[in-house]
């Protein structure tokens, strides 16, 4: 019970400064999916609803803090699910986010970087994996 005072008191003081602590949130154990909707399934992961953190948090009618940390330039496309399928976890790109007050860039969103991971993979290199060509 101590634990559960501890995570929701974090919980708490966190949201009223605007931030949400996947830190706090560890002991639960949750699935990336459990808030982060579409993660496995969708070209994007969506930011959770606040109906979802009223699922613990019935009092809670704050803000969901949403602000984005990898942001991709408009000509690349990535695809949450092309990678989920291609067994690439969520910690491979984000870090493990269960250790972090507040998110922090894990892996850069350069060119470079997409490479190196897919060499390393021995994924497609194909520039129309990621861009459209001929617009």
């Amino acid at each position: 019970m101590k634990w559960l005072t501890v995570i929701l008191l974090g919980f708490f003081l966190a949201a009223e400064q605007g931030e949400f602590s996947h830190k706090t949130h560890a002991p639960l154990r949750l699935n990336c999916t459990s808030c982060h909707e579409g993660a496995e399934s969708s070209d994007r992961a969506g930011f959770p609803k606040l109906a979802q953190c009223q699922t613990c948090h019935r009092d809670y009618a704050g803000q969901i803090p949403s602000q984005r940390i990898y942001q991709l330039p408009d000509f690349v496309f990535f695809s949450h699910a092309v990678h989920a399928k291609g067994k690439a976890p969520c910690g491979d790109c984000h870090g493990d986010v269960w250790r972090q007050q507040r998110i922090q860039l894990f892996r850069g969103v350069k060119m470079k970087d997409c490479v190196d991971c897919h060499k390393q993979r021995q994924a497609t290199e194909g520039c129309t994996a990621c861009h459209e060509l001929g617009q």
